[in-house]
């Protein structure tokens, strides 16, 4: 029976733990987004365009000794 108990205990715990992590104890608004969806969209397509750039750069710089040249 303690083992039971002490299960129960750590239930307890944990239901405790997520209302804490539901209603947080302080602000959280200054870690959410300033911009507009649509401004964070278009920053996020620009960093994709730069990684594929970057990918194609490295690929065509690479393209001699793929071939064997």
């Amino acid at each position: 029976m303690p083992d039971r108990k002490k299960l129960l205990e750590n239930r307890m715990l944990l239901a405790a733990g997520s209302v804490m992590e539901v209603w947080p104890d302080h602000d959280y608004a200054e870690y959410m987004p300033q911009q507009s969806t649509e401004q964070r969209l278009g920053e996020h397509w620009s960093h994709v365009g730069r990684f594929l750039n970057t990918a194609m750069e490295r690929y065509r710089s690479q393209e001699p000794t793929r071939n064997g040249g």
